[in-house]
């Protein structure tokens, strides 16, 4: 590993979002570092340094940036319900002895939100989430308001 990447020690739970198309592929042999079609990518998986997804995650720090420019998001309030277009797959770092690394030193903070590393991820420490849109309901009931919400990241049975 380059001199040039910081070794973290990540949180608990941490997300590799990726397209539905590779579902089958990583159900089948968990997550195993990018054959990369660029150098810099090459021998890594990429995750999501926390458990709930941001808008400030990768793929989705690019990609919703771009639908709100183009004006297919009104707003972060649509971001669940935008990312419900991806599978996150949550890793158990508890699972697995990964060494992982910043993935941008130049500007890491800690936490550090971008993280990589050059070892595979079994399926046993994966599990699979998608997003739905966070619903807010009040209930008026002899009253006594009460409020709840639906949605949010949601695991998926495969």
């Amino acid at each position: 590993m380059s001199e040039a990447y910081i070794n973290i020690i990540p949180s608990r739970y941490i997300c590799h979002v990726t397209s539905p198309e590779n579902r089958d592929s990583i159900n089948k042999n968990g997550l195993l570092p990018s054959l990369g079609f660029r150098a810099v990518f090459k021998g890594k998986i990429f995750a999501n340094n926390g458990a709930f997804p941001s808008n400030n995650w990768y793929p989705f720090n690019i990609d919703f940036l771009d639908d709100c420019l183009m004006g297919n998001v009104s707003d972060d309030l649509d971001f669940l319900e935008w990312a419900g277009k991806y599978d996150i797959w949550m890793i158990d770092t508890l699972k697995i002895k990964n060494l992982w690394y910043c993935d941008s030193p130049d500007w890491c903070i800690e936490p550090c939100l971008q993280i990589f590393t050059e070892e595979a991820i079994p399926r046993s420490a994966l599990k699979l989430f998608k997003t739905e849109k966070m619903v807010h309901s009040i209930h008026l009931e002899d009253g006594v308001a009460s409020t709840s919400y639906t949605g949010g990241l949601c695991e998926i049975e495969i």
